[in-house]
């Protein structure tokens, strides 16, 4: 009796691990990812997992002014625009910043320039999606032709900007933003708005 039931015992158990096999074979589904990795094992983190240490970039592209004063008629004015910021990425998402952005308007016989100079927060609210607010100072330049040069007094300033990356890469990105800011003085306002295309690096 002893030697009958042994075999059984063992065939039996062969059954079962063979049905076993068949069913993991048949798609049950995987563990979980390793941590930092997508859905698929092998996949690298995001490229926003790049963007911690030193950053800093510039952009340029069309700007305009908007110059607001008591008793002068409002008048707004096309130009060229740019800016420069360096910092550093508290996150790969955060950023602080220093940003210095210029807009400048040109005649024939003088050229208005207004820059703005702020301390910035960076947000990206997506991998691609980022937005912008800085406080600062701002001053207003006429240049004339004879190398004469008018300069207003400091005025406090304020900035606004958002963006998307047109190419995000760990440690680069092309982008376009959009960015308004204003600088108030005694008995008027300068406004200036930018559409750029700026290069960066993390």
């Amino acid at each position: 009796m002893t030697s009958m039931i042994r075999p059984g015992l063992v065939l039996g158990i062969l059954v079962v691990l063979g049905l076993g096999g068949v069913a993991h074979a048949q798609g049950y589904p995987p563990g979980p990812p390793p941590p930092g990795y997508g859905g698929g094992y092998g996949q690298p983190p995001p490229p926003e997992m790049g963007r911690m240490g030193l950053m800093f970039g510039a952009a340029l592209g069309p700007g305009y002014m908007a110059v607001s004063c008591d008793g002068c008629d409002e008048d707004s004015l096309g130009g060229i625009g740019g800016e420069a910021h360096i910092g550093w990425m508290l996150t790969p998402r955060l950023a602080l910043l220093g940003d210095f952005w210029g807009t400048w308007h040109f005649t024939g016989e003088f050229t208005m320039e207004h820059i703005i100079n702020t301390f910035a927060v960076q947000f990206w609210l997506g991998r691609i999606f980022w937005i912008k607010g800085g406080l600062g100072l701002g001053v207003v330049r006429f240049h004339y032709d004879d190398f004469l040069t008018v300069e207003s007094e400091l005025g406090f300033s304020v900035l606004g900007a958002g963006g998307v990356e047109l190419i995000s890469a760990p440690r680069f990105a092309l982008d376009v933003q959009a960015r308004l800011g204003a600088t108030g003085f005694d008995g008027g306002s300068v406004g200036s708005f930018g559409l750029f295309l700026g290069l960066n690096w993390y």
